[in-house]
């Protein structure tokens, strides 16, 4: 018990916390959603006389419970997390912030590669198809940077912040995981009932699946700052059991095979093998999707409705996949060969941000159409790269791979610096995971600005310019 004392709150925040737990629990025993949002709004409330510590918590505490909501003109708003987003971004531009931090932030190279992501972006928002759309995707944008990336420098300078942050955030999607899967219990465990299980918390098993992979690595870390049979290191040690598990009965591909791949990720930085890695990826990818959207070779794989269907068993999912006769495979490529056809006619600028839906439809092949292709939930073109491709054109995908690459280059230039404390070395090598996690998850998705994800990305490069400049965030072991 001693080891809690060390993460202690204060007692408004101890009060406020149990508050939102027993609204919880009320809002999971009724099914009953908007009981989230009384203490959402309570809480946030409070916490807006205080700090953007307390709200930066906030945001990391609320992230596993917030939900999608449409707001006025159809825009979709995540609530209470976006919200947090803004408001904390809001807190940043007020006078007076550490010069000396602001100095930091400014002048570190990923600030200066995200400037010129961010730079392109408004760009080509004013030469976008959409601009009303383009200008919306560039304003998430900027509270995307603000929350997760600029607060980050200011909130977690010292090991303690860290270690409050990450029990802020284990905590409530320990409990997420422990209520999708108690009711994933009563469907069976079976694959077919999955959405189902998830209930309030997430839009579908890709998210739940996906958040509970790229957190797995931190909670390798995590356990080690405490005693084995010590209270937190039973808790984690709980956590290191069920998320294997949890992801494999969420049935994400994607996260299973992140799973299998993290061994090898780590592996690739410890060995200082991440240059030949790189080529070696760059090659197999583009090599892939050529021989793909090529004129020759796509068309012999057309779906058509005997043959490409949605898949009720898992393992029939695995095989369809690997034969690409599964839907959600075959949409994919449905449309991404509609992405090779926009970046024909839009190859310098592309459509603009965030107006890959409302455009790719005439560029489609109806021979190639699936079940899904309506798109009813207005979704992307499943691949981040040729999403940035067919929204910000050849120079916007240039800059976000120097962003990418510049970023992997640096993390392990630290790793083998001998600067690091072993606790923070071993924290880099997590963060390096769950980067490379992201890549390869936006390889088959879009996810870099989704509200309980895409965060991730900018949030990890933080915490790795914070470890650049020498600041301490591991807390040694107890």
């Amino acid at each position: 018990m001693d080891n809690w004392k060390n993460i202690s709150l204060p007692a408004a925040d101890r009060i406020a916390g149990l508050g939102f737990l027993v609204i919880l629990s009320l809002a999971l025993l009724t099914e009953q959603s908007w009981l989230l949002w009384v203490p959402s709004i309570l809480i946030l409330g409070t916490w807006l006389c205080s700090s953007v510590h307390r709200l930066y918590y906030a945001l990391f505490f609320f992230i596993p419970f917030s939900f999608e909501v449409n707001i006025l003109g159809g825009t979709k708003l995540a609530l209470p997390a976006e919200l947090l987003m803004i408001v904390t971004t809001a807190f940043l531009l007020v006078p007076g912030r550490d010069s000396q931090i602001r100095k930091e932030i400014i002048h570190h190279p990923f600030t200066i590669l995200i400037l010129i992501h961010l730079s392109w972006i408004f760009l080509t928002s004013f030469t976008s198809t959409q601009p009303i759309v383009s200008a919306k995707f560039f304003t998430a944008k900027l509270w995307f940077l603000g929350a997760f990336y600029v607060a980050s420098w200011y909130t977690l300078r010292k090991p303690k912040a860290f270690e409050r942050l990450w029990w802020f955030f284990y905590i409530p999607m320990l409990i997420s995981i422990v209520y999708v899967f108690v009711r994933h219990i009563q469907f069976d465990l079976s694959f077919s009932k999955i959405n189902t299980a998830i209930g309030l918390f997430y839009q579908n098993h890709v998210d739940y699946g996906c958040l509970m992979v790229l957190f797995y690595p931190l909670i390798w870390v995590a356990k080690r700052w405490y005693p084995r049979f010590s209270l937190p290191g039973l808790v984690l040690g709980a956590g290191l059991l069920l998320f294997p598990v949890a992801i494999y009965f969420s049935f994400t591909r994607i996260a299973i095979g992140l799973l299998i791949l993290y061994p090898i990720i780590f592996g690739i930085l410890h060995f200082r093998l991440l240059r030949p890695a790189m080529i070696l990826a760059a090659i197999t990818v583009v090599m892939g999707i050529s021989y793909l959207l090529s004129e020759r070779t796509y068309l012999k794989y057309a779906p058509n409705y005997e043959r490409t269907i949605y898949q009720d068993e898992f393992g029939n999912l695995l095989e369809a996949t690997y034969k690409l006769e599964d839907l959600s495979t075959m949409e994919r490529l449905h449309r991404w060969v509609a992405a090779r056809h926009m970046t024909v006619d839009y190859p310098w600028m592309g459509t603009g941000p965030g107006t890959f839906y409302p455009t790719y439809k005439g560029y489609t092949v109806k021979s190639f159409s699936t079940y899904m292709s309506d798109n009813p939930e207005r979704s992307g073109v499943h691949n981040y790269y040729l999403m940035i491709l067919t929204d910000q054109g050849w120079p916007g995908l240039i800059f976000w791979i120097i962003l990418v690459a510049g970023s992997l280059l640096f993390m392990e230039q630290l790793y083998h610096s001998g600067r690091l404390r072993p606790a923070d070395r071993q924290l880099l090598g997590a963060l390096f995971c769950i980067f490379s996690g992201l890549l390869v998850i936006n390889v088959m998705n879009d996810m870099i600005e989704h509200f309980k994800i895409g965060g991730l990305f900018f949030w990890v490069l933080a915490l790795v310019g914070l470890l650049s400049y020498g600041h301490r965030l591991a807390p040694d072991p107890k």
